[in-house]
């Protein structure tokens, strides 16, 4: 008896959504993940609004303030390190899974950042000893 080939009648896109790490990283999924491959991204600019509630990532150019984007050996995720970043706007250290929305216009990945504990300005580390 000969086997049949099975036809894929359909496939799933996921929607963009990031997810926050128990270790601290921000990973892609894989529709974000190909997008940012397809546009050569290696780097980006982490950035926060504690206004509004977001975080966003902009694809950037080596430099002090970028971070390197790492990629799956099958682009179904990518990540990077945001521990350090992630602690102090106040993350709880738990993981999240967050819908994000590529801005066309601004040319940035955002999305809000979850309900932990309190989110402190991102500044709070940074103030000078009195």
């Amino acid at each position: 008896m000969a086997y049949t080939i099975y036809e894929k009648r359909s496939f799933r896109l996921l929607p963009p959504a990031v997810t926050i790490t128990a270790a601290g990283r921000i990973s892609l999924n894989a529709t974000l993940t190909r997008m940012f491959h397809k546009n050569s991204v290696e780097w980006v600019l982490l950035m926060c609004d504690i206004e509004e509630q977001k975080i966003a990532l902009r694809p950037a150019e080596k430099d002090k303030r970028s971070f390197s984007l790492s990629y799956g050996p099958d682009l179904c995720q990518a990540s990077m390190s945001a521990r350090n970043f992630l602690k102090e706007i106040g993350w709880d250290g738990n993981v999240y899974k967050i819908p994000a929305e590529w801005d066309k216009r601004k040319l940035i990945l955002e999305f809000k950042i979850p309900r932990w504990k309190v989110v402190v300005p991102v500044t709070a580390g940074r103030q000078k000893a009195g």
